[in-house]
């Protein structure tokens, strides 16, 4: 996966939601932020995932 820019908010009071596509395996994710608003750069992220379902070769029943 090659670098990509992503856009967050202007205002600080409020939230962002950025969705990576397509989604990606990793063990490490940089995240740099590129702008700044006023004097100071800050950034406020927190990166959710999911785990890999998980699929069996046989069927469960419960009885």
């Amino acid at each position: 996966m090659y670098p990509q820019e992503y856009y967050g908010n202007k205002d600080s009071n409020k939230t962002t939601t950025v969705m990576f596509d397509p989604v990606f395996n990793a063990r490490c994710v940089r995240i740099v932020p590129t702008n700044r608003i006023g004097e100071n750069i800050a950034m406020r992220f927190e990166l959710l995932g999911c785990s890999k379902p998980i699929f069996t070769s046989y069927m469960m029943f419960g009885f």
